[in-house]
């Protein structure tokens, strides 16, 4: 097996996860001002102690689908995780109140259980006292550097935190609605606390996502993205999260990819437990075409986060440019098994039937992505390249023509559009797409030298130019012709 999908068995380290804290509700009315409380604390807990090293801390992304789960142990172990933290939370009046209990999940044990009381503005208080009951069961001997660490606040206001903590529930939502609320949170807590670095790297983060998933210009997104990011680092040069983005945006925007390296290095040297950071370093691996170096990385990912949406995407995502289609399509088909209704990988799994020239069911697999992701053109491009290698081009030119109607009031990747012209055999609009991509900083192009799609184009010397003019590391060298001087 090329790439791992287990923990192996000999890595000593042992692996933990926090479940979403329930909500006891005794109050009536709208709930809305506790829920934050529950995803908002247990995000909290899980950036923290991830950064003691010696621990594996399952990702929020990972423990979301276990909100409503009654069973811990169930969940422990589908997590694969050797310990769990679960509990409950109740508000009353001014006071907070935490139920928690450490679960170990090979003999179904309680190591402890306890009860931490706070006043309702003191939410941080409460942090800080579970995470170090939790950091000391599972480490009785903390080194100094992990004290460190385990004990430092990103924030010192509890109304920053507070409004920090309400921007992580609203993102975990993963809808429109909720990001829309988690940038109103995180810019709120910058305003609260300008100097609170791990709100920046937050907001960094949300503009990688949005450009990414094509919402906005990429020229824009990626120039907030290095605003927030150089915030959060020239703060703590020391977060991992924002020496993260930092590397993504000196990669998007600035097309430096030496630059990228580091940061990223540099976010995995400060918190080797990072997912973000390690995922993104496989894909920068990934984008340069360095595969062995690559699976390392995402075997991390993979140990870190076994059985992760995010985690098998990633495994199908690289099977995919490494031209391994059969191990992919496996993955893509397990994948959306377990997630039937997960559009972005309705999306990839369209690209790469295409590839393997499953042209039907990729028009399939791209309606299903539109359908659930109505309100976004770039699902649509998707479903026009589906349709021009099915033979189909009155309905790919049609779907072309309402995705260009789409322009002037959502955002249009030329990237995507590329690919759209490849399929419809329109080499020469391929190129002025792409050209555009580089030139607005389309946050896909990167993917130009691994991507499948353009196998078509790559005989064409303006492809090795698009190549250099991203200063890709495997770009071919311009040819220099030396002539003869002469008498």
């Amino acid at each position: 097996e090329r790439f791992k999908k287990r923990r192996s068995k000999s890595n000593k380290t042992p692996a933990f996860a926090v479940l979403p804290f329930k909500l006891l509700q005794f109050n009536t009315g709208d709930d809305s001002e506790d829920q934050f409380l529950s995803i908002g604390l247990t995000d909290a807990l899980i950036t923290r102690l991830s950064k003691i090293k010696r621990v594996v801390v399952r990702p929020t992304s990972a423990v979301v689908r276990f909100a409503d789960d009654s069973d811990p142990f169930q969940a422990g172990k589908e997590l694969e995780a050797d310990f769990v933290l679960a509990g409950n939370i109740r508000r009353a009046g001014n006071r907070v109140r935490v139920s928690a209990q450490l679960l170990k999940i090979a003999d179904k044990s309680t190591t402890w259980a306890e009860t931490f009381d706070e006043k309702f503005t003191d939410v941080l208080e409460l942090e800080d006292s579970i995470s170090e009951r939790v950091a000391k069961s599972l480490l009785p001997q903390l080194t100094g550097e992990e004290q460190k660490q385990l004990h430092k606040r990103e924030t010192e206001l509890p109304e920053a935190y507070e409004a920090y903590l309400k921007g992580r529930f609203y993102w975990s939502l993963m809808t429109e609605e909720g990001f829309a609320k988690a940038i109103h949170f995180y810019e709120r807590a910058v305003a609260l606390d300008p100097n609170y670095a791990l709100a920046y790297a937050a907001i960094a983060e949300y503009y990688i996502f949005l450009a990414i998933h094509c919402v906005i210009p990429f020229a824009e997104a990626s120039r907030r993205t290095k605003e927030a990011a150089q915030k959060a680092v020239a703060i703590d040069p020391h977060l991992s999260e924002a020496q993260a983005a930092l590397g993504l945006a000196a990669l998007n925007h600035d097309f430096d990819w030496n630059k990228a390296e580091e940061c990223l290095l540099r976010a995995i040297e400060i918190n080797p437990n990072s997912i973000p950071a390690h995922s993104w370093y496989h894909t920068l691996l990934l984008e340069s075409g360095r595969f062995d170096e690559m699976t390392v990385e995402l075997d991390r990912v993979l140990e870190l986060n076994p059985e992760g949406l995010l985690s098998l995407h990633y495994l199908a995502w690289a099977h995919f440019h490494t031209r391994r289609f059969d191990e992919s399509i496996k993955i893509h088909r397990r994948m959306l098994k377990n997630e039937p209704n997960y559009a972005w990988g309705h999306f990839t799994f369209s690209w790469l039937l295409r590839c393997v020239g499953e042209f039907t069911e990729a028009v399939a697999k791209a309606k299903k992505g539109v359908e659930l992701a109505a309100n976004n053109p770039m699902y649509l491009t998707a479903l026009a390249a589906a349709f021009a290698e099915n033979g189909q081009r009155a309905e790919a030119l049609e779907t072309l023509d309402a995705i260009n109607r789409m322009a002037p009031t959502l955002y249009i990747s030329p990237y995507m559009l590329a690919i759209i012209y490849c399929s419809l055999g329109e080499r020469e609009q391929a190129f002025e797409s792409l050209e555009k991509a580089l030139d607005e900083c389309d946050v896909w192009v990167v993917w130009l030298y691994v991507d499948p799609q353009f196998d078509p184009l790559r005989d064409d010397a303006r492809f090795d130019d698009l190549l250099r003019r991203m200063k890709h590391p495997l770009a071919p060298r311009e040819k220099v012709i030396e002539t003869k001087k002469t008498d």
